[in-house]
């Protein structure tokens, strides 16, 4: 079966013995694609097409049963249209698969709970107050969900020993994510000398993702080439939101020249961008997962990767590590994987072959053996 992001996602299975319905409200979002839109569809495996999601109105394109009710304000709509949608449909399993759950769902209801991570619920203040004030909510609403979760799904172990350590005694099960199979590519596509002279981060505007110390990691990077012929430009995606902020700052720099913000990208295009790059940067300060490492290392592309969270569990032996709070060890670490060949080369096969654990296939395996031993776990309420 072949669902509409283009995953062969196996046999079509005719029944499941559990009623299922699950948080579908990923599925209306442009970003569909790639993160939590990406996870759900592997999660759902083969059996897509017998659970039911819900989820608010707007713009669907996938081929999947979808009961749409609400408007797409999520906070609110989970809060209200979901659990509304519950207690007609009256589920044996709701998986949760935004972090978060609505407070009240059927009382005979299950409740399975994706949680990615724990960053809500570090201790990050945004000047905004009403920022503050959503973000204290939904760290609140995350730790309810894990309280009263029959199961929790996450994709690291790193995160698995964090929610253990926070709340004890909760049952646990790793689900790793996931890249469609288009963005693997053979080790005859690894050569330095069609690469293009750029370090690429894809990223997004929030505190953990340690954009500004990023930017003068590579600041500091441009001091240390200035003898070096090749000028190295660094490109950001993922800042559409931001690109004022990300240009501001490398004009304080000194290197706005320097630094391509680029606008929303295909999937398509992004691929490009990661397999001519000279090299991933991935400097976040918190990752429950790192997709940008998995992508990194999949293209075929060297990445210099924070020591921090699950990023060592999902790199492996493969990327450079560096602490994200030095700006100079960062720099050093990229002028060392853009200018030394026979690193370039370790460290993109490393990739490669570090990507295969998290191949769809292997993932796959993983999520049908969760569906099947499934409910002989979930005892009856």
């Amino acid at each position: 079966m072949i669902n509409s992001q283009g995953n062969d996602i196996g046999a079509t299975r005719k029944s499941y013995p559990l009623r299922v319905a699950y948080d579908a409200k990923t599925f209306v979002e442009s970003t569909r694609e790639v993160g939590k839109g990406s996870y759900l569809f592997a999660l759902l495996g083969d059996f897509g097409h017998v659970f039911t999601g819900i989820a608010p109105h707007g713009a669907v394109d996938v081929d999947l049963p979808l009961l749409q009710r609400g408007l797409p304000r999520y906070l609110l709509w989970q809060q209200t249209w979901l659990p509304a949608a519950l207690r007609r449909l009256r589920p044996d399993i709701f998986v949760a698969s935004n972090n978060t759950a609505p407070l009240f769902i059927p009382r005979k209801t299950s409740l399975i709970a994706v949680v990615y991570d724990l960053i809500m619920l570090e201790p990050f203040a945004p000047k905004n107050v009403a920022d503050r004030l959503r973000g204290k909510y939904r760290a609140w609403l995350l730790v309810q969900t894990i309280r009263r979760s029959t199961l929790i799904i996450t994709v690291s172990r790193f995160t698995e020993a964090a929610i253990n350590e926070r709340f004890p005694g909760k049952c646990l099960h790793v689900i790793p994510a996931t890249i469609r199979r288009s963005w693997y590519v053979r080790r005859a596509a690894l050569r330095l000398s069609q690469r293009d002279p750029y370090i690429l981060i894809v990223t997004a505007n929030m505190p953990h993702k340690n954009v500004p110390l990023a930017l003068e990691a590579y600041a500091a990077f441009r001091f240390r080439a200035r003898d070096d012929r090749n000028l190295v430009k660094l490109r950001v995606v993922g800042m559409s939101r931001s690109i004022a902020l990300v240009l501001k700052i490398a004009e304080k720099l000194g290197i706005s020249d320097d630094v391509i913000v680029e606008p929303f990208l295909s999937e398509a295009d992004l691929q490009e961008l990661y397999r001519r790059a000279l090299c991933v940067f991935v400097p976040s300060r918190m990752e429950g997962f790192g997709i940008p490492l998995l992508e990194a290392m999949a293209s075929g592309t060297p990445a210099v990767c924070s020591n921090t969270w699950s990023l060592p569990e999902i790199g492996g032996t493969a990327p450079l590590y560096v602490d994200p709070t030095k700006t100079e060890e960062m720099a050093e670490a990229l002028h060392s994987v853009c200018f030394d060949a026979a690193l370039w080369k370790q460290l993109s096969m490393d990739g490669l072959a570090q990507a295969e654990l998290f191949h769809p296939d292997v993932i796959q395996e993983r999520v049908r053996a969760f569906w099947d031993c499934l409910p002989a776990s979930i005892e009856p309420k």
